[in-house]
């Protein structure tokens, strides 16, 4: 699982972001530096286009392979840019690197789709889903593999279930979106079988899944995960209750040991439970990935732990690239953890409102694990007002932890006096370098709540946020532009919501 980590992490979703500047692009644009024989469509040039029509031609009589893969030069990316189906036979997309789909692909009458990524070992290959794009098929017998997995598609949550429970280790893939509002409110998680395969959601959304359940301790699209990956999956509009008492609940999974990948959640999440995990994608995790996974769901744990997009995470789970906006409120409760042992979190942001008893804006509690070029920008109230920490970034930082190239610009209100910090509520052997946090917006001179003039933590006005990249902050990484985030400080890869 470490080599796989460590190159979804490598590729930090730039071949999502990045301009299609070495490519074969399929789009609307005329055929160019393309050539096309015997079924196999290759690049002549690094950038080169794929007019769509030419494709849907040639499949119209038989398979098509298209290759990044030319003579003497490789494209790296294929990009999907603009609506694209055929029907009865097969796709065989082959990049050296990525395939990237913004816009939605339709497969009819059981025609097949084959992806493959990194050939060419090229790094930071992968599979994405623009904010448009998807993967639809109308016949659930038709064919669909990545990386020569082959995967048994699903068209609803009970199909789904039922694969599962006949195998909980196989490959699945959605293969169309799904209204779940039909099947009522589920008294129960809807796959209770722990699962331990793969399920690509494909970019297709399953909405409106209700799920109250008042008795398991497990509650979530999948009661368990252990070990698998669920990746390019979204639920909007989910309503999740768990029961009251300890639970893992999260919209998607309750439980998870493995990754969740470029997979999103709207609506909300809740228990009233007095001691578990609620998140507003995943209850607890780890070890694993959580990488590129967005989350705006309202979060509440009541008296347990609660964060926008796992409400626990523990054991080496690596977040990357992950963002949450919903509000957050809980005993311990966190914009986008609420809390973490082991972990590291890098290129992530939480924006909405976190409220309980210890409160960070970003994670409540980071023990043994590190925090690097990532923000909050939420208000962060503790209802503990003696003594509950409370910090703009993190409540509480120990055991050797770290706080890097990272900054929080929400309002800090509550908690102890030598608990409540502009960016941290308290530290205990922790460090802190090239972090800030904003004195105007914050209504704390104090970084730190536990330390007064704490090294590695400076306190900027919100102009001077505004102005130019902290010390500190690499520009590869970081950028500022009036019109984004209000003009403070921005992930590259990872750009707020617009």
């Amino acid at each position: 699982m470490t080599n796989t980590r460590t190159a979804l992490v490598a590729l930090a979703m730039i071949a999502a972001s990045a301009p299609a500047h070495s490519a074969v692009t399929i789009s609307t644009a005329a055929t160019e530096n393309v050539t096309c024989s015997g079924g196999v469509c290759a690049p002549t040039a690094a950038k080169a286009v794929l007019n769509v029509a030419d494709l849907e031609n040639l499949l119209s009589s038989g398979n098509v392979t298209v290759t990044t893969a030319g003579a003497g030069v490789d494209a790296n990316d294929i990009r999907i840019e603009t609506a694209l189906g055929w029907s009865a036979t097969a796709l065989d997309l082959k990049a050296g690197r990525s395939v990237v789909i913004d816009q939605p692909v339709s497969v009819q009458n059981q025609g097949g789709l084959s992806l493959t990524t990194g050939h060419r070992k090229e790094p930071g290959g992968s599979l994405f889903f623009g904010s448009h794009g998807s993967v639809t098929f109308a016949d659930p017998r038709s064919a669909f593999s990545t990386n020569r997995v082959k995967y048994t598609l699903v068209n609803s949550i009970a199909t789904l279930a039922s694969a599962v429970l006949a195998n909980p280790d196989g490959n699945y893939a959605l293969a169309n979106s799904y209204d779940a509002s039909g099947d009522g409110t589920y008294s129960a998680s809807p796959v209770p079988t722990t699962y331990g395969g793969i399920f690509e959601g494909l970019g297709n959304a399953i909405s409106n899944l209700s799920i109250n359940d008042s008795s398991d301790g497990s509650v979530g699209l999948f009661a368990n995960v252990m070990p698998g990956t669920l990746r390019d999956v979204s639920l909007t509009d989910a309503n999740v209750t768990g029961p009251p008492r300890y639970a893992g609940v999260g919209a998607l999974v309750a439980g998870l040991v493995g990754n969740l990948i470029n997979d999103s959640v709207s609506g909300s999440v809740s228990s009233e439970t007095q001691s578990g995990y609620v998140g507003g994608i995943v209850g607890y995790a780890g070890p694993g990935l959580i990488m590129g996974c967005s989350s705006s769901a309202n979060v509440s744990a009541a008296n347990g732990a609660a964060g926008g997009i796992a409400g626990y995470a523990y054991e080496i789970t690596e977040f990357s690239g992950s963002r949450a906006t919903g509000n957050v409120s809980g005993y311990f409760a966190g914009g986008l953890a609420g809390g973490t042992n082991y972990s590291q979190i890098t290129t992530s942001f939480a924006t909405g409102t976190v409220e309980g008893n210890e409160v960070g804006g970003l994670v409540e509690d980071v023990g043994s694990g590190t925090i690097a070029n990532s923000y909050a920008t939420g208000l962060t109230e503790t209802l503990d007002h003696r003594s509950g920490n409370v910090g703009g970034l993190v409540g509480y930082l120990e055991n050797g932890s770290v706080a890097s190239a990272s900054y929080s610009a929400g309002r800090v209100h509550g908690g102890g006096y030598k608990s409540t910090g502009g960016f941290a509520g308290v530290v205990v052997d922790g460090t802190l370098s090239s972090d800030y946090w904003d004195t105007s917006t914050s209504g704390k001179k104090q970084g730190v709540g536990n330390e007064k003039n704490a090294p590695g933590v400076t306190g900027l006005t919100t102009q001077q946020l505004q102005s130019g990249l902290p010390t500190g902050f690499d520009p590869k990484i970081w950028a500022e532009d009036a019109s984004i985030n209000n003009g403070l400080p921005y992930l590259i890869a990872n750009p707020p919501p617009k």
